[in-house]
């Protein structure tokens, strides 16, 4: 259903948590943050014990840079839902990009205990690894996040940044940046790549 389909049945049934949510996951895929926040707090309001309204919530929290906030709904989420592994992957995300790496190394350990096939787990942890340079476990999680999901384009962006600056494995960079290239749509991450991909030219 498209977010026109979702409204519609919201018309119909402005009670059901399940349509604001899932509005706001349509609205989020569209880059419509604010919009998604928005109807998650409506279904948290209609159902505030469904974790994943707090997870969703946190996520597009952390994409406007509210990373307090996005805490905080990870936080709930995992306290209403203890085995939710996407809510500790998301909130060691958050913890990395406030620079606590130790926590977001714990968090994304806690996350692939409960779920060893999440991908964005090892991504997280991977980047928490590359801040803390230790470079041989950011490669490792890098790796197996793209054994498990091809189109991740972060973790080939952390494996290509781990082997430029770790000596051993830096010819293998150019390739990893290249394909994060191919992957991503985020000016910001187009504009470091480019740049990367930049300083390693001979």
């Amino acid at each position: 259903m498209a977010i026109a389909d979702y409204t519609k049945a919201i018309e119909l049934d402005p009670t059901g948590a399940f349509y604001y949510g899932n509005r706001g996951l349509a609205y989020s895929d569209a880059g419509q943050h604010d919009l998604a926040i928005s109807d998650y707090t409506r279904a948290i309001e209609l159902d505030p014990t469904d974790a994943r309204y707090y997870n969703f919530r946190g996520y597009d929290y952390n994409e406007t840079e509210a990373l307090d906030l996005a805490i905080t709904d990870f936080s709930r989420a995992i306290e209403l839902d203890p085995d939710c592994a996407p809510a500790y992957a998301n909130r060691g995300q958050a913890y990395g990009q406030k620079g606590e790496y130790d926590l977001a190394i714990s968090d994304c350990t806690k996350a692939i205990k409960l779920d060893p096939k999440l991908a964005l787990a090892y991504s997280n942890r991977a980047s928490g690894y590359l801040q803390k340079a230790q470079y041989d476990l950011a490669i490792a999680d890098s790796s197996t996040a793209i054994e498990l999901d091809p189109d991740l384009d972060k973790a080939y962006l952390v494996r290509a940044l781990a082997y430029s600056v770790y000596t051993p494995m830096r010819t293998n960079a150019l390739a990893d940046f290249e394909k994060a290239l191919s992957l991503t749509d985020d000016p910001e991450l187009i504009d470091l790549i480019e740049t990367e991909i930049e300083n390693l030219s001979p």
